[in-house]
C-alpha cells in the first residue's frame, strides 16, 4: 500500500507524464484508483487526474483574484495545458521560485482530494486540512507563509516590478491617503504641515499601486526632510488638451532648506527608475525658495475586447487573465450574435476563434470585415491552428496561437492597439 509520501510522489510524477500512455499504464496510481489491468488503463488514469483538477474549479461566484482560482489555474496550466514553469510564472506575474512553492501547495490540495475520493488509508494521510498535526497540511501552511513573505518583499525586486507593471491600475486618492498615514510619524518629528489636494474627478492611473506608493513614499520622505518646520503640499490634477492622457502629481516644499543630500539622492534615483518603468516622467526644480518634484503618469484607459469562442472554459480563462488590467472582456459562444454585441459593447478589439459551429471563424472574419458596424474594429484571430498568413490576408490585424498564457494574451492586445491599422509584417 502506498504511504502518503509515496502517494504524493507518484501523483507528481503522473501529472508530469499526463500524456504518456506507457508511463501511466505502469503507474502505481492505476492500482490505487482501481483502473489497472484494462486495455484503456492510461486513458482511465488520465481521466481521473484531469477530472480531479476540474473538480477544484471554483464556482462563478468566487472572486477571480481568490486563492481557489489561482490553485486551479496553476494545475490547469502546468499539467492539462502542459505550459512550462516559466510560462505560468510569467502569466501570474511571479518568480519561478514562488510559482514552485504555489505549485507544490496546489498539488498537495489535489492529493488530499484524490485521497478522500478513493477512500485511501486515512490513518496514513489525514483528509482534514484543518488538522494541525496532519502531515499533508504541515507543508501546506509552511509554503503558504513563505509565499506571503516573498510577496512582502516585492518593492526590493525590480525584476518583479518590470513584470507587474505591464497591466496595472492605481487610484491616486487611495495612494495619497496611505502615504499620508505612513509618513505621519516623520511629519510630527520634523514639525511639517502636510497638505493634500486631489481633484474628485481624477481618473485612475495606469500604474501598479505598489509602485505608485513606493514612488510617493520616497519623494515625500525627501520633501519632509527639506521642509523642517515648513510646508509640504501633495497635489494631483489631470493634464489638459493633447496631454489629457496624463496626470500630474506634484510635491512642493516651502520653504526648502537646501538641495537634496546624498542620502536623499538614493530615494530620488529609485523613484525615477520606477516612474520610468511606469512610462512616466519625474522632474525636479526650484522656484525661489520652493523646491518641487513633479511626476507625470499615464491615465488608466479601459478597453473592451469582445471574445468569440464556443468553449466556455476559454471565455472564463480569458476573463481571469484580464482581471486587474485595463482590458474588459465581453464573451459570446454564439458567432451569430457578434454584430449585435459590437453595437452593445463598442469593443476596441474582437478576438475570434476559428473552429466554431454555425458560422466558423473564417466566415465570421469576412463578414466582420465587410459589415459597416464592424469594419473599423481590429480583429485578432485566436486559434489552435497555425494559419497566421491566411488570417492576415483575410483582414485580421493580429494572430494568437492556442494554448494562450496570460502574458501572451495581454502582450498581443497591447501590440495590436499600439500598431493601430498598420499592416502586419
Amino acid at each position: 500500500m502506498l504511504t502518503s509520501e509515496d502517494f504524493r510522489k507518484q501523483l507528481r510524477s503522473a501529472l508530469n507524464h499526463l500524456y504518456d500512455p506507457d508511463y501511466l499504464r505502469n503507474s502505481p496510481l492505476a492500482v490505487a484508483f482501481d483502473v489497472t489491468g484494462k486495455f484503456d488503463t492510461p486513458m482511465l488514469l488520465q481521466r481521473v487526474l484531469t477530472d480531479a483538477i476540474e473538480g477544484l474549479k471554483p464556482g462563478s461566484d468566487v472572486p477571480a483574484a481568490s486563492q481557489a482560482w489561482r490553485t486551479y489555474d496553476i494545475l490547469l496550466s502546468r499539467y492539462i495545458q502542459q505550459l512550462s514553469q516559466e510560462q505560468v510564472a510569467s502569466q501570474l506575474g511571479v518568480s519561478s521560485r514562488q510559482l514552485a512553492r504555489e505549485q507544490a501547495v496546489a498539488v498537495e490540495m489535489l492529493a488530499l482530494k484524490l485521497w478522500e475520493q478513493f477512500h485511501l488509508e486515512e490513518e496514513v494521510f489525514p483528509t482534514h486540512p484543518d488538522s494541525a498535526s496532519s502531515p499533508a497540511t504541515s507543508g501546506l501552511h509552511g509554503a503558504t507563509s513563505e509565499t506571503a513573505a516573498n510577496q512582502e518583499s516585492i518593492t526590493d525586486d525590480f525584476s518583479w516590478v518590470e513584470t507587474a507593471l505591464k497591466y496595472p491600475r492605481a487610484n491616486v486618492r487611495e495612494a495619497f491617503n496611505t502615504v499620508v498615514e505612513l509618513v505621519s510619524p516623520l511629519v510630527q518629528r520634523y514639525s511639517v504641515k502636510l497638505q493634500t489636494l486631489v481633484d474628485s474627478s481624477l481618473p485612475d492611473l495606469s500604474v501598479h499601486p505598489v509602485a505608485l506608493r513606493q514612488v510617493l513614499l520616497s519623494l515625500v520622505n525627501i520633501a519632509i526632510h527639506q521642509a523642517e518646520n515648513g510646508y509640504v503640499q501633495l497635489s494631483a490634477r489631470q493634464q489638459e488638451g493633447q496631454h489629457s492622457n496624463m496626470v500630474e502629481i506634484k510635491i512642493a516644499v516651502s520653504p526648502a532648506q537646501s538641495a537634496p543630500v546624498d542620502g536623499d539622492m538614493t530615494g530620488l534615483d529609485m523613484a525615477k527608475k520606477l516612474v520610468s518603468l511606469c512610462k512616466g516622467q519625474l522632474e525636479t526644480g526650484w522656484n525661489g525658495s520652493i523646491f518641487s518634484m513633479k511626476i507625470l503618469l499615464p491615465v488608466f484607459q479601459p478597453l473592451v475586447v469582445l471574445v468569440v469562442d464556443d468553449n466556455p472554459d476559454i471565455l472564463d480563462l480569458f476573463q481571469r487573465y484580464a482581471y486587474g488590467t485595463r482590458f474588459t472582456l465581453a464573451g459570446t459562444r454564439d458567432s451569430r450574435q457578434v454584430v449585435a454585441l459590437t453595437e452593445q459593447y463598442h469593443p476596441q478589439v474582437i478576438m475570434l476563434d476559428l473552429m466554431m459551429p454555425e458560422i466558423d471563424g473564417w466566415q465570421m472574419l469576412g463578414l466582420l470585415r465587410r459589415h459597416p458596424s464592424t469594419a473599423h474594429i481590429p480583429i485578432m484571430v485566436c486559434s489552435i491552428m497555425s494559419q497566421e498568413e491566411l488570417a492576415f490576408s483575410l483582414g485580421a490585424k493580429g494572430f494568437l496561437r492556442k494554448p494562450v498564457t496570460r502574458e501572451n494574451l495581454l502582450d498581443a492586445l497591447e501590440r495590436l492597439l499600439e500598431n493601430g491599422d498598420k499592416a502586419p509584417r
